[in-house]
């Protein structure tokens, strides 16, 4: 049943879409595009248009902003760890990139997007005359997730909050954006406070976290765990809508790299129950590798009941704050 249930999610997961035409749809910008039907990042602006946060129910809004950059912030709300298991060898999987992207702008930074790059068929590297696709992508971390969630099964797809629907925890993309809409309707239970610090001498970087209950929390244990991910490299993708099906200069974005923790954390609370009003403070510490770019690295943290697997709140913030 289960080899039956994976052949009919691989299919449903191969369909074809017409090919996108990049460029920048921004009306506004510079190099505006109107015949692009997907945004390629690009859009240049006039100097004096502000960047930032446009939502006035937002923490962070600036009202100077005339273009929004998807990075709204919102106090004491619910948030949810959108985890996009990927390959560079899955040429589907660029379609459930940008629906990430899509949504991570919609929602601002309620969603923490994360991708996951598994399976020996779609992310293992190849030994290429031409260096194609040589780039090993996965983690220890991610192959951990993978073993526990079953996600090799069919790429792309996704976990929203780890939580299971119809028994399956992964989730094709097209999927997303209303299970992220009914786990953000939720009031949170906990809160999670970030605030990092960087030496860009020893490349270490430090995230002090805060936990707070907000409500009787008997499930115990609760873990934390403490990630970090790397945005815009530059690299190989395939992709089933281009001719040749292939990208050398594809941007991979939210790419998991690495832990201040182990793959499942460290247990709150020395694993007890927390009541109402509980909080624990904890520092995790990490020194980045060197083949990462510092600059586009992020910390990812969530907590997570230990027996279901499920997301209580997450947070992400950039190791340096530009």
């Amino acid at each position: 049943f289960l080899i039956l249930l994976g052949l009919i999610l691989i299919f449903a997961s191969c369909d074809n879409v017409a090919p996108p035409n990049y460029g920048c749809t921004n009306p506004i910008a510079l190099n505006y595009d109107p015949d692009a039907t997907l945004d390629d990042g690009n859009c240049e602006f006039d100097p004096s248009i502000l960047k930032g946060c446009t939502d006035s129910t937002a923490s962070n809004y600036n009202v100077l902003a005339v273009i929004d950059d998807c990075h709204c912030r919102y106090d004491s709300v619910r948030t949810v760890l959108l985890e996009d298991y990927t390959g560079f060898r899955c040429s589907n999987c660029p379609q459930a990139a940008e629906e990430l992207k899509r949504i991570e702008c919609t929602y601002g930074a309620r969603v923490v997007p994360l991708a996951v790059h598994v399976s020996e068929t779609f992310a293992a590297p190849e030994n290429n005359a031409d260096g194609s696709f040589s780039t090993d992508f996965r983690t220890s971390i991610g192959n951990a997730y993978d073993i526990e969630f079953g996600n090799s099964l069919f790429l792309p797809n996704g976990l929203i909050n780890r939580n299971e629907y119809d028994g399956l925890f992964p989730q094709l993309y097209n999927s997303w954006e209303g299970h992220v809409a009914n786990v953000l309707a939720q009031p949170p239970e906990a809160l999670l406070d970030l605030d990092v610090t960087y030496n860009e001498g020893t490349r270490e970087a430090t995230a002090l976290l805060k936990v707070s209950a907000l409500i009787d929390m008997n499930a115990a244990p609760y873990r934390l765990v403490v990630l970090l991910s790397e945005d815009s490299i530059v690299d190989w993708q395939s992709d089933n809508r281009m001719d040749p099906p292939k990208l050398s200069d594809y941007v991979h974005m939210h790419a998991l790299r690495d832990g201040f923790t182990p793959a499942w954390g460290d247990a709150i609370n020395s694993g007890g129950s927390m009541s109402a009003g509980f909080t624990e403070t904890v520092s995790k510490s990490l020194a980045i590798d060197s083949e990462y770019v510092d600059h586009n690295c992020n910390v990812v943290a969530f907590i997570f009941r230990d027996d279901t697997k499920e997301v209580i709140q997450a947070e992400y913030k950039p190791v340096i704050e530009e």
